[in-house]
């Protein structure tokens, strides 16, 4: 966050928007300042979603996303309850954990004696957790009520009842958000939210804002780890880790007309008008100085918050969804994986149950998923091993039967070749028309277990079916885990099993058909002696100790390849300096083939402190995990040799071209196998493009492709993206692969907005090839109005597009499809290329449950059951608020087959809504 530098003083005056652009001459150039908002993601409360104000004594703080834990199984207060706050704030140490009354049937009828029950029975659990955890602040969500069966006297009756609960938490997290011209939203919160405002006393307010979270709090009653006004620990103070620190906004002299000023003095250029750090001075600026001045700066531009207030549910627990104050793998807050832990649940700093830190009661408390499925029930024992390749189940169903013929969608969401010291969990992301029954999962040949529901991994934060294996049942080394997807009542099962690569220079099937390999080292016979380098360390001199370092990876790779023969589960321990990444010595080259070599921060060693520089490494097995990747002056980071097809591991990091978006020519990753989780990446010509797996990761400011080729695509966010004279032709997701195939591919979890480009470009593929068996699920694609179009172009078999929100137009260019299924997405319009599809080709799709919102303009159709049309009844439309009414057409229309969350990670009712957001 920039600290802005007030440095022209103008007199004061009333002005909009529009009349300081007229004053200036810009009003053909500069966009207006709601599409300045929209072009930045969002209302002007996200546009200072890095920093804080304060007014008066109250504060409003960035926040990190609760991590919210539902209670209820079937309107009723589940009986474990306390075990699952528990083990909750056991597996997320520094996040704020809310117990969620959202499920719970809190009327009763209207019954006041049984809410009065039900109230002292949340009272109880709220104690026991707080006897359990006493230093762990507790948040409430889905109490107090704002409106009860439309009536806000009713909602104030009834919180009154529950009134002591809400007293119980320290914190209250509110289950609307709010687009605030404030900046901040905290007037916006005052005006929509009273009943909150009323019971909430001294505690912690949060609210979505909609770029992120933020946290209002009153200024004594936080501090330094002091406790709060209810005697609980303080949520929200300086130093306590579950939120933010706020950032002030120095305005000189009060006056935001200053800022305006100082922005419009320096429009197009750069300086200190850049507010937002893009290094230039423009529309965006201008829409910041324009909320700071509606937030208190002295202009007499209003506030006119819009207020959201969609029904209640639950953001995914550890997922990357733009409601965090800082995405995954940032400077501060490295997740599963990222951070001091090489891998995912193991090393030497474990996440949620991981590395050598077991979660509570032996990993057997259940998880914040909302699905009541117990933490780690479902563990796979170690078998003799596999005898040979595990047959292709027969069909589910009769021939005849609708999908016998479609194979289910499925892929590991898992990355290969870790190894662990206590827990892995493993997860498949599956799919099919019909929904998928179970996936059945096996290791080294053991017995064979079923995971029946998609429920949240917490080493992934993706509901997914997964399994655990503790590296207590297992001897030191190797452990090949296969799985298997059945459709529901008709369809063909998947196997997942096989090598990873038929040759280590082979980059592994597209199809992803392969067994996950990991190792178990709970005897610790795999350890390795991590060595350390430093920018200022010796090669010579040096012995590879903290108090001694090598200077570079190279010799540090060579010392733990002189001691072990091998650089298998290595770790290179990174003190503050830029490192080459080509790890060799003569000829000889850094040999880890089998588990990944790490190279990290040494603890207490910030990313940013951590600069790993262009080269290509001819290692297998490599890890970066929290660092920063700096490109060379082309903008490539690893490319060549074509001997060895590298499995790069992404992991944590900050990823950008040096000389950003327009001034590299090159992509970022070339001819290595790439796995990116938990990651930034910013201002590069393009961002992870054909990786294999992308996994909650942000991806902003390319001039060309977001995640186009990507084999799994889970929770990814971004946009901004623009080709601006470059000639690139940018793509959200596109397969163009005029010698490939389109298989088995899963795109789960996208959203996009502010965006030049094409949507979703299927094109080129190789003769003969069709689109088989893949799923887009869960995509927001807010695009800047343009020519651009979402398409389809190649024949297709078994193809699902569910839930997904277009705002953009669906081009149809093709009219073979066999098992196509367009099931609850909001699209703008969908248009067809009648020399290539005629209507009654499209009408083949299986199209139920859509909303499309332009059914007027020449050459748009309509197609299905249960359609509706018109303009779409959600929040705002315009401004890329996708969330729907609680009252219009769109909610409780599609059964949540294919996926319990959406793509803001609430989960879905039974009967949930049409398009990518729940509520």
């Amino acid at each position: 966050m920039n600290r802005f530098r007030l440095v022209l003083p103008v007199p004061s005056f009333t002005f909009g928007p529009l009349a300081v652009a007229c004053a200036v001459g810009l009003t053909t150039a500069m966009p207006t300042f709601s599409q300045a908002v929209a072009q930045n993601g969002g209302g002007s409360g996200g546009l200072l979603s890095a920093g804080g104000n304060s007014i008066g004594k109250i504060q409003v703080r960035d926040s990190k996303a609760p991590f919210v834990v539902r209670i209820d199984e079937d309107g009723k207060l589940a009986p474990d309850a306390v075990k699952r706050l528990v083990a909750a704030m056991d597996a997320n140490p520094g996040r704020l954990v809310a117990l969620s009354a959202s499920g719970l049937d809190l009327d009763r009828g209207g019954d006041a004696a049984k809410q009065e029950a039900l109230a002292k029975q949340l009272q109880a659990v709220m104690a026991q957790v707080k006897k359990l955890r006493p230093s762990q602040p507790l948040a409430l969500r889905g109490l107090p009520r704002e409106e009860q069966g439309g009536s806000r006297a009713k909602a104030r009756a009834l919180n009154d009842r529950f009134a002591k609960v809400i007293k119980s938490a320290d914190a209250i997290v509110l289950t609307g958000g709010v687009i605030g011209a404030s900046g901040n939203g905290s007037a916006a919160v005052a005006k929509s939210f009273p009943e909150a405002m009323r019971l909430a006393g001294k505690r912690a307010i949060l609210y979505k804002v909609d770029s992120g979270w933020k946290s209002r709090v009153t200024s004594n009653a936080t501090g330094n780890g002091g406790a709060s006004s209810s005697g609980s620990p303080a949520v929200g103070g300086a130093s306590d880790p579950v939120l933010a620190q706020s950032t002030e906004i120095p305005m000189s002299g009060g006056s935001g007309g200053e800022v305006i000023a100082e922005v419009l003095g320096g429009w197009g250029g750069s300086g200190a008008g850049d507010l937002n750090g893009d290094g230039l001075i423009d529309a965006v600026d201008l829409a910041i100085a324009l909320s700071m001045a509606s937030s208190g700066g002295g202009s007499d531009v209003p506030e006119t918050p819009v207020v959201i207030q969609p029904p209640e549910s639950e953001p995914v627990p550890g997922s990357i969804d733009g409601e965090t104050s800082e995405p995954a793998g940032g400077d501060d807050e490295p997740v599963a994986g990222g951070g001091d832990d090489p891998a995912e649940g193991g090393g030497d700093e474990p996440v949620a149950g991981g590395g050598d830190d077991p979660p509570a009661n032996g990993g057997d408390d259940p998880p914040a998923n909302g699905g009541g499925m117990p933490l780690d029930q479902l563990f796979l024992l170690n078998g003799s091993g596999f005898s040979g390749p595990t047959a292709p189940p027969a069909n589910v169903g009769q021939a005849g039967d609708v999908g016998f013929d479609a194979k289910a969608i499925a892929r590991w969401s898992t990355v290969p070749f870790q190894t662990f010291k206590d827990t892995l969990r493993v997860g498949v992301v599956a799919f099919h028309r019909n929904g998928i029954e179970k996936v059945a999962f096996s290791a080294n040949g053991g017995a064979w277990v079923n995971a029946t529901a998609m429920t949240i991994n917490p080493s992934t934060g993706i509901s997914e079916y997964w399994v655990t294996l503790k590296a207590s049942d297992f001897p030191d080394g190797a452990v090949e885990i296969r799985a298997i997807a059945y459709p529901k009542n008709a369809g063909i099962p998947r196997v997942l099993g096989g090598a990873y690569q038929t040759a280590l220079n082979a980059a592994p099937a597209m199809e992803g058909e392969h067994s996950m390999f990991a190792w178990s080292n709970f005897a610790g016979t795999l350890d390795r002696l991590p060595q350390f380098v430093s920018a200022t360390g010796d090669d010579t001199s040096g012995d590879g100790t903290i108090n001694s370092p090598f200077k570079t990876l190279s010799r540090a790779a060579k010392q733990i390849q002189l001691q072990y023969t091998t650089c298998d589960n290595g770790v290179i321990y990174c003190l503050p300096g830029e490192y080459d990444f080509d790890m060799k010595w003569g000829s000889t080259f850094a040999k880890a083939n089998d588990r990944y070599i790490t190279i990290m921060p040494a603890p207490g060693v910030l990313r940013d402190q951590v600069l790993i520089e262009e080269a290509r490494p001819k290692t297998a097995r490599v890890h970066l995990s929290n660092v920063t990747i700096k490109t060379n002056d082309a903008g490539n980071f690893y490319t060549g040799y074509n001997d060895l097809r590298t499995v790069l591991w992404i992991d944590g990091c900050a990823v950008s071209a040096k000389n950003g978006r327009y001034g590299s020519s090159q992509k970022v990753l070339q001819t290595c196998t790439p796995y990116v989780t938990e990651s930034s990446w910013n201002d590069a010509p393009d961002g992870p493009t054909d990786a294999v797996m992308v996994r909650n990761t942000n991806i902003t400011k390319l001039c060309s492709d977001m995640v186009s080729g990507v084999q799994v695509v889970l929770n990814v966010t971004g946009g901004d993206i623009d080709p601006a004279n470059t000639g690139a032709h940018p793509d959200i997701y596109q397969i163009y692969r005029p010698t490939g195939s389109f298989e088995n591919h899963v795109i789960y979890g996208v959203r996009a907005t502010n965006f030049l480009a094409q949507g979703v470009f299927i094109a080129a593929l190789a003769n003969g090839e069709k689109i088989r068996n893949c799923a887009f699920v869960n995509l927001v694609l807010d695009a800047n109005q343009s020519n651009f179009t979402s398409q389809v172009n190649r024949e297709s078999e078994h193809l699902l597009i569910v839930n997904c929100t277009f705002d953009q137009t669906f081009y149809i260019r093709i009219g073979d499809f066999d098992d196509v299924s367009f099931v609850g997405n909001i699209f703008k319009a969908v248009t067809l290329d009648l020399s290539k599809c005629t209507p009654a080709q499209a009408a083949t799709i299986d199209w139920r449950h859509n909303h499309f919102v332009d059914n007027t303009s020449y050459g748009t159709y309509t197609f299905g059951a249960d359609i509706t049309t018109g303009p779409a009844p959600v929040v705002n439309w315009a401004m890329g608020d996708f969330n729907p009414l609680p009252t219009g057409c769109l909610v409780d229309r599609v059964q949540a087959v294919y996926s319990n969350y959406d793509a803001a990670g609430s989960p879905r009712e039974p009967m949930t809504a049409v398009g990518a957001l729940e509520d």
